[in-house]
């Protein structure tokens, strides 16, 4: 969850890295057992993800902050596009 710019949420969760369970949209990916589950342009792998993890605008400046439960939870296979690998 965040409440930062888009700018500031995709560093903090990196967003549109191919490694990491969100897309470049900041949206989870879709879970996945096999390539045949994905869409055309995507591949199904392993990608990391964070146990708790939210970041916070503080203020019109737009710094982004984050906290909460940084370790990593156990891959799960998601559907991750081809240009984000």
């Amino acid at each position: 969850m965040s409440t930062c710019t888009l700018a500031g949420t995709t560093k903090q969760f990196f967003c549109g890295n191919g490694a990491f369970e969100w897309d470049k949209s900041c949206c989870l990916r879709r879970e996945c057992a096999s390539d045949a589950e994905c869409e055309a342009n995507q591949t199904c792998q392993e990608v990391e993800g964070k146990l708790s993890w939210e970041c916070w605008s503080l203020g019109p400046g737009g710094t982004c902050d984050c906290g909460g439960l940084l370790a990593t939870k156990a891959p799960q296979k998601r559907c991750v596009e081809l240009d984000e690998l």
